[in-house]
């Protein structure tokens, strides 16, 4: 069975511009876009954060070619190449990512999610609906064979209907219905059940993936490195 990529792997091979705030795009918008000539529009705030951020990525800061600000989230670019999200608080940035996780999540299902290394599917995942899917089946197959001749008395003996149904569901599931189901019908299925009936809670797995990868995980498409600079902003590059 092919390995299934772990959701930093899809991340990083589905950074495109359908799903992710990119400072270009922005920048297109005449609402918020503007072309400076200096910083001098900006407030006091945004212009140390500039300075600091054109230090530390060894720009300069006349280079500055746009700048956006909107409440605690800047986007800037340097010459027409390097870009970058620019956040006043910590959780500003951590609301971005889990907006764009989301996102994720909505276009391409939770295949691929580590469960394990977030708390377990059960968190996030209503498990109801697959209860309920492995007792139908359970049920059916034990009705099923009822009507061929001595099956039931081979398997179950003189157990009732209903402690068969119990035998079963436990010797094909273990217990666990959401193992059950992936391993009958595969993981892309699974997710699709998931996703198609609302059955997570997608605000929960994504504060979870963030708290457990970082905001840069999701927001510094380029290199994936957060800059934490010492006016208290924390910045992304995008390209």
């Amino acid at each position: 069975m092919a390995k299934i990529p772990s959701y930093k792997e899809i991340n990083n091979a589905n950074k495109s511009e359908s799903r992710k705030f990119s400072c270009s795009m922005q920048k297109k918008k005449e609402s918020l876009a503007k072309k400076s000539e200096g910083l001098e529009d900006e407030s006091e705030e945004v212009q140390q954060m500039v300075k600091e951020l054109a230090e530390k990525t060894g720009n300069d800061i006349a280079d500055v070619s746009s700048v956006n600000s909107d409440g605690g989230e800047t986007c800037l670019v340097f010459g027409d190449e390097e870009e970058y999200r620019c956040f006043a608080d910590y959780s500003d940035a951590e609301r971005a990512s889990n907006d764009g996780i989301k996102d994720m999540l909505d276009a391409m299902g939770i295949e691929g999610i580590r469960f394990e290394n977030i708390g377990g599917i059960e968190k996030f995942v209503n498990t109801d609906w697959f209860d309920a899917a492995l007792r139908e089946y359970a049920e059916n197959y034990i009705s099923d064979i009822k009507h061929e001749p001595g099956r039931y008395e081979d398997e179950y003996g003189d157990m009732t209907e209903e402690d068969a149904v119990e035998k079963f569901i436990e010797e094909v599931g273990g217990g666990d219905a959401v193992e059950w189901f992936k391993s009958d019908f595969g993981d892309d299925y699974f997710s699709k059940v998931v996703m198609d009936n609302n059955l997570v809670d997608v605000d929960a797995l994504a504060e979870a993936i963030t708290e457990t990868d970082g905001p840069a995980n999701e927001l510094a498409v380029y290199d994936g490195k957060e800059i934490e600079l010492p006016c208290g902003y924390f910045c992304y590059r995008v390209n």
